[in-house]
């Protein structure tokens, strides 16, 4: 009965995403914006602006005609589901023996999780001294408990979506990936920051419009941050105009601030995310995203068919592919996903399973990755995809139907990094 209030509540949301805004040269929303709004009929509103459009309340008829507008990119519906689905929108992970230990939580913590030694090609972790220092890690999921003794305070709680919700992660799940991303003990990038942008409730629902704009959340804050690091240079060299385009090619070109995006979250196809993925990628953001536990072709699901983002799915301690991962062309690489041990509310730990704990740990390398140096998205996925090693089996002809495709997958790795950052010398 709850679910279907909820549902009935939000059958006429759409998000409204605008033409040229790729281009920030040519973006002009408001106006835009301001034009589209004439399809509106009585009753129809904006409820929220987006830096590519906006989410509204809307009758059938207004979005249809919406969609014919020339300044239109798409008009999609929103929709509203539960974890555990079948086919979930926001598939976080299954519930299933071994994606929850149940009740069993760990107050203190144990070894080291095998993924990170796995990563490092080492029997115990080992990572570069930058350790991801510097790195923005923005997490949207359940939450994050920033006070996690795993976090030090490198963690913090950026923007909560979920309308009558605490601040917090009343879940778990946004807390277990963020710390593979970050943990001190846990962690992959034991000096980047987490950002908790919270997109689900307590009880694992999710819409795409939240994603979106956590999305935004996410767009904002970065160029924020790029505006006040070109005030502070304006500021202290008094600089020419010549001096500030040559500025701004640098700074797109090293992909400064440094932010990375972690996406443990996927569903059937929305044109609305990818277009927003895609903008974010084009302001110097990345990206990290789960493939899916569907066992199906990830092209089929998003964000996991993004061309901008590293689509990762999960292999276990035997280099073998998930039973449960997605699969496909577009899952660009494979690691550690299943009995994942990391951190969890109430400054506990947990072990979990699913490409949700894949994915943090390809935002983790990301992030070791820009600890070293300035990538643009672009060259950070061919870096991070060129140093992978092939060595994830595929237990099932089907998974890849390229007769010329390699009979092992590849695994995320860090070796290269650690030798060019003399941590074996």
């Amino acid at each position: 009965m709850f679910l279907f209030f909820i549902l009935s509540l939000c059958r006429d949301n759409y998000i409204v995403i605008l033409k040229n805004t790729l281009d920030p040269s040519k973006r002009n929303v408001y106006s835009r914006e301001y034009n589209t709004t004439s399809h509106f009929k009585k009753g129809d509103s904006i409820v929220k602006k987006t830096s590519l459009g906006y989410i509204a309340n809307l009758s059938k008829e207004t979005a249809d005609s919406l969609q014919n507008d020339p300044e239109v990119v798409t008009v999609e519906e929103d929709k509203i589901v539960k974890l555990f689905d079948n086919k979930p929108l926001i598939d976080v992970f299954i519930e299933d023996k071994i994606f929850l230990e149940g009740p069993k939580k760990y107050n203190k913590k144990k070894k080291e999780p095998w993924g990170l030694g796995r990563i490092s090609g080492t029997e115990k972790f080992v990572y570069p001294p930058s350790a991801g220092e510097g790195v923005d890690v923005y997490v949207l999921d359940t939450g994050i408990e920033k006070n996690h003794d795993e976090f030090e305070d490198r963690a913090e709680f950026g923007i909560n979506l979920v309308e009558d919700s605490k601040n917090t992660d009343e879940n778990g799940h946004g807390t277990h990936v963020a710390g593979t991303i970050a943990g001190k003990n846990v962690g992959v990038a034991k000096k980047a920051r987490v950002i908790g942008v919270k997109v689900l409730d307590k009880e694992g629902l999710g819409m795409i419009s939240r994603v979106i704009l956590g999305l935004d959340y996410v767009i904002r804050e970065h160029s924020k941050k790029l505006e006040d690091y070109k005030l502070k240079l304006l500021f202290e060299s008094k600089a020419s105009s010549f001096f500030l385009r040559e500025m701004n090619k640098q700074i797109k070109h090293t992909s400064f601030p440094k932010t990375v995006v972690n996406m443990s979250v996927g569903g059937l196809k929305s044109k609305a995310m990818e277009y927003t993925i895609q903008y974010a990628s084009s302001l110097g953001i990345h990206f990290s995203v789960a493939a899916g536990n569907d066992h199906e072709d990830a092209c089929d699901f998003s964000p996991g068919s993004s061309k901008n983002a590293i689509t990762v799915g999960a292999s276990d301690k035997k280099n073998r592919v998930a039973f449960f991962s997605n699969y496909g062309m577009c899952v660009d690489l494979f690691a550690p996903g299943v009995e994942i041990y990391s951190a969890w509310p109430n400054n506990s730990y947990k072990k979990n399973s699913g490409t949700s704990m894949a994915s943090p740990h390809v935002a983790g390398v990301m992030a070791l990755f820009l600890g070293e140096k300035n990538y643009s998205p672009n060259e950070l996925v061919d870096s991070i995809l060129n140093e992978s090693e092939h060595l994830v089996c595929q237990k099932e002809e089907y998974f890849y139907d390229d007769p010329n495709f390699d009979s092992l997958l590849p695994f995320v790795s860090i070796k290269k990094l650690l030798e060019r950052s003399e941590v074996f010398d």
